[in-house]
């Protein structure tokens, strides 16, 4: 089969370079976010980073909810990123 003088390998060559650029950017993301290793981040981090909300935000709403994961580090709370990650997936209401 030829399409306007195009070969059939041509053809796929071409539908797999426009499969790659659309399916490798999002895949590349995602590899980068589940195989990161994990990082513990104080709080004013944790609200930046993974919360976006203020620390009165994470000490009125969020710290107190059941199973909301942190520990302690010296006279310090420290929150491990991936675990804070889950435990919003875990959390979200679906409507």
């Amino acid at each position: 089969m030829e399409l306007a003088g195009i070969d059939e390998e041509t053809i796929a060559d071409m539908v797999a370079d426009r499969l790659a650029e659309k399916l490798f950017p999002p895949l590349k993301d995602f590899v980068i976010k589940e195989y990161r290793p994990d990082e513990l981040l104080n709080a004013q981090e944790i609200c930046d980073q993974t919360l976006h909300c203020s620390t009165k935000i994470l000490n009125s709403f969020y710290l107190y909810q059941p199973g909301f994961p942190s520990m302690p580090k010296g006279s310090q709370r420290m929150y491990s990123r991936k675990a804070v990650e889950k435990w919003i997936a875990e959390h979200q209401n679906h409507s």
